[in-house]
């Protein structure tokens, strides 16, 4: 029974007084972490969305530049004239596939 007592009396309302001591550290470092997780989740957001056209006119390249091979390897085309169809015409040759589909690249994200 004295045990009853003490626990009822002694440890159980030294806890909950501890507790609420203890509310308001709590609380802030509840909105401390709150408002770091807010700025990183807004940080990579912001990165996203500046990552998302690159990343779509990379996929269209690339999408597109697997095409003219395909039809380089099937039908004997010149994969590097189809894909210099699809860009503006300028006086200079172009040097390689790769830097074709680099420009490639860069044109359809000037597009969109």
């Amino acid at each position: 029974m004295p045990a009853v007592i003490l626990y009822l009396f002694v440890i159980i309302p030294a806890i909950i007084l501890a507790v609420i001591k203890m509310l308001p550290y709590i609380l802030g470092i509840v909105i401390y972490v709150g408002a770091k997780l807010f700025r990183v989740l807004y940080f990579l957001a912001e990165k996203f969305s500046l990552a998302i056209p690159w990343i779509m006119s990379a996929g269209y390249a690339l999408s597109i530049s697997f095409y003219a091979l395909g039809r380089q390897f099937f039908n004997g085309e010149d994969a590097r004239n189809f894909l210099e169809e699809k860009l503006p015409p300028r006086e200079i040759p172009r040097e390689s596939f790769s830097l074709i589909m680099i420009e490639l690249m860069l044109v359809f994200h000037a597009k969109f």
